[in-house]
């Protein structure tokens, strides 16, 4: 708010403003302001992205029955032995302020957030969690469990890999385009 007085009305009107309790509810109550989401954004339905799923599932079981180099299969885990199994997930971080809420007219139909449209929603970074399903040895870095992994968007600093193991010796910090494992 001092930012906007100051480009409207100078430095002495800035300074001399002081927020009361709850005065952007009264400000926005005199306006007839709400508090509201956003309506935006496009949701893809489900049937949309229902073929690409099957077409996914159809070649992964190709795939299975084609790589049957394995002679002997295991009687409980079959193929692919627990410690030879692992799950990755990846957690967006959209480091961006705001919860997607702005203030809009009362009854208004549409909701716009100021910015642009690629910027919506991007991630600024992406944590990426990978874990074994067993544990290896006591002996091993972590039990054998594979490190953290952060992916920031961008290029990065060029830094040693020494200098990039000394900021914690259990994350790989990562650079790419969009800020997920590609």
């Amino acid at each position: 708010m001092r930012r906007s007085i100051l480009e409207r009305y100078g430095e002495v009107a800035a300074t001399s403003f002081r927020a009361s309790d709850r005065w952007l509810q009264g400000f926005a109550q005199r306006h007839c302001l709400s508090l509201r989401r956003k309506t935006n954004s496009k949701h893809t339905p489900v049937e949309a992205k229902l073929a690409k799923c099957k077409r996914w599932h159809a070649r992964f079981r190709r795939r299975l029955r084609q790589s049957s180099s394995v002679a002997t299969l295991h009687k409980t885990w079959g193929r692919w032995l627990p410690q030879d199994r692992i799950s990755v997930d990846q957690v967006p971080c959209n480091l961006r302020e705001g919860d997607g809420r702005t203030y809009a007219e009362v009854g208004s139909k549409r909701v716009w957030l100021v910015g642009n449209k690629q910027d919506d929603g991007k991630r600024f970074c992406t944590l990426q969690v990978a874990a074994r399903c067993s544990n290896g040895s006591s002996d091993l870095p972590r039990c054998g469990q594979p490190k953290l992994t952060v992916i920031f968007r961008g290029t990065g600093k060029r830094i040693s890999p020494e200098e990039r193991a000394a900021w914690h010796p259990d994350v790989w910090v990562r650079f790419q385009k969009r800020a997920w494992a590609e």
